[in-house]
């Protein structure tokens, strides 16, 4: 049995060490939590050590726990059903959402969707969306625009929300 000294050494071991680094191979993989280039031993690694992983899961799960606390708290807004909104006003109400959001100051936080459609939030409703440059053509994210907010798709059902400046 491995001691926790040792278990934890190896927490931040890095993925593909003895493998020399080609950008054009299959297994190439740049960290989703500290941008490290890799080269990955499966298909599925998306971070290059587990202390990567652990990381970026605990931070999404603390987003995730004060933008739930936060909608929670926050008063309700009067919402229509989407079938009967146009998409001006279907626009207009997601940005009257956000704005309360973030009424207290905060510039940036991650949600999760569900409670953003819970909101009435529809991000089918957007004024533009671009591709974020990845080093992968297997994992294609978007980021849409309604007017000074920019939301990025993290995961399916997590978003981050960032306030622009106007």
């Amino acid at each position: 049995m491995i001691d926790r000294e040792t278990k934890y050494k190896l927490r931040i071991e890095k993925r593909g060490l003895n493998i020399p680094i080609d950008k054009t191979a299959e297994n190439y993989r740049c960290c989703l939590y500290c941008a490290y280039e890799f080269m990955a031993d499966h298909s599925s690694d998306k971070y290059c050590c587990i202390k990567c992983h652990d990381d970026f899961n605990n931070t999404k799960k603390k987003h995730e726990r004060k933008a739930t606390l936060h909608i929670s708290q926050s008063k309700p807004v009067e919402y229509v059903p989407v079938k009967k909104k146009s998409r001006f006003s279907r626009l207009k109400h997601n940005f009257a959402v956000f704005e309360r959001i973030f009424e207290n100051g905060i510039t940036e936080g991650y949600f999760s969707v569900e409670n953003l459609i819970k909101e009435g939030v529809d991000l089918s409703v957007f004024e533009e969306k671009f591709l974020i440059e990845s080093s992968s053509d297997q994992y294609k994210r978007y980021y849409l625009v309604i007017r000074n907010y920019s939301i990025y798709n993290i995961d399916d059902n997590l978003v981050l929300i960032v306030k622009n400046k106007k």
